[in-house]
């Protein structure tokens, strides 16, 4: 699991191509502001689709990641915990429903945080710019199953969290790749088998479309 930080909707094509093709953790609203890529990310199962809540049931909220893992087991899922988009210095607090999630099933987890993303496409303002480098700043792996409590794994996420963000923005020793990043296989970058499910009602929105479009 990778914890990103939240900056524009640069994150949702950005944050999963460095990952190696991870899939998004995405709550519905998202869908009417990019439906395209929303549906795209639904047929082919790369974003997970959730109705986000205050006090949403933690069994079911981790019940749901194992649900959708198990569609594409090898690889990553992008997540958020800040909980909303922040284009001001530093974070905002960290929730703690996706670390509950990763500590339940102990799953690895890192943190991915990254410079430049509203440079490259501010949805606010309606830009998007050409040429422009990000800098990204990657932890060591934690892993959840080492910590008696919840709480402690909490801390511990918000302490690297923290000693990531102040090496990202010290910008030292960096260096330059191309896509991906470094340690990222290759070979489990493809696209998983469209559910039935999926596919079914993939063509009925399109094909509501289309007649919406003809005025039938």
């Amino acid at each position: 699991m990778f914890f990103a930080n939240h900056r524009s909707w640069t994150d949702f094509f950005m944050d999963g191509y460095m990952t190696g093709g991870s899939s998004y953790l995405s709550r519905y609203g998202v869908i009417v502001g990019v439906p395209g890529p929303c549906l795209c990310g639904y047929l082919f199962n790369f974003v997970w689709f959730f109705h986000r809540k205050r006090g949403i049931n933690r069994n079911w909220f981790t019940e749901f990641f194992a649900r959708k893992w198990s569609v594409r087991p090898n690889t990553g899922c992008v997540v958020y915990p800040e909980g909303h988009r922040f284009k001001e210095n530093g974070s905002l607090p960290l929730k703690t429903g996706v670390m509950e999630v990763a500590y339940n099933l102990k799953i690895p987890c890192q943190c991915v945080l990254t410079l430049g993303k509203v440079e490259l496409l501010d949805e606010i303002n309606l830009k998007v710019n050409r040429n422009v480098n990000l800098t990204c700043c990657v932890s060591e792996v934690m892993h959840p199953e080492q910590f008696k409590t919840r709480e402690e794994w909490f801390e511990h996420v918000r302490a690297v969290w923290k000693k990531t963000e102040e090496t990202l923005n010290k910008k030292q020793g960096l260096k330059e790749t191309d896509g991906m990043l470094p340690g990222v296989d290759k070979q489990f970058c493809t696209d998983e088998p469209i559910l039935p499910r999926h596919a079914l009602w993939t063509w009925a929105v399109l094909v509501l479309l289309v007649a919406f479009n003809w005025g039938f």
